[in-house]
């Protein structure tokens, strides 16, 4: 670029001019003219440059905002996922502890049911003690009082008797001692 500013601006002066500038007018004029073709350069990069920082941030920034979104998604994301998590796991505990309650109410009930089952059994237990000394009270009654009238008749000398009494007790189904 420089190269065609110089040739244009010799070419821009011209040829038959009332005074004719020196060589060093002329270089100066060159240089000057350089001077500014590169100063022109230099802004237009700085235009450039300073253009193409801009762009690269404001492509950082919204590659910040990009991924504040993405991270506030992966957090409300991860919020939900707990919520879930916590919800199922009070749903879990829940459950638990109503089986734990419903073990207990059974035990309980198994415990009361037994309880029940020994007064059931006791009472039976001595319902049956008793019906045995009613038996054994009456074979006591009965031995005495066969006893007594063998004694009796013994005493007296009735064996005719003894041996009736006997027959009695064979037909009556009772061979008491």
């Amino acid at each position: 670029m420089r190269f065609r500013f110089i040739v244009a601006a010799c070419l821009a002066l011209p040829v038959a001019a009332v005074a004719q500038p020196t060589l060093s007018d002329q270089i100066g004029a060159v240089a000057n003219a350089q001077s500014q073709e590169e100063s022109a350069e230099r802004a237009q990069y700085q235009a450039q440059q300073e253009a193409y920082q801009r762009a690269a941030a404001a492509q950082e920034r919204a590659v910040e905002r990009q991924q504040a979104i993405v991270n506030a998604n992966v957090r409300a994301r991860a919020a939900a996922a707990a919520a879930d998590k916590k919800r199922d796991q009070d749903f879990e505990d829940k459950n638990r502890e109503m089986d734990l309650e419903e073990r207990e109410l059974k035990l309980q009930v198994e415990k009361t049911r037994v309880a029940r089952e020994n007064e059931f059994i006791d009472r039976d237990l001595h319902k049956e003690d008793a019906e045995t000394d009613v038996i054994k009270s009456n074979a006591d009654a009965n031995r005495n009082l066969s006893s007594g009238a063998k004694a009796l008749l013994e005493k007296n000398g009735d064996k005719a008797a003894l041996e009736g009494q006997a027959a009695v007790k064979k037909e009556s189904g009772w061979f008491g001692h």
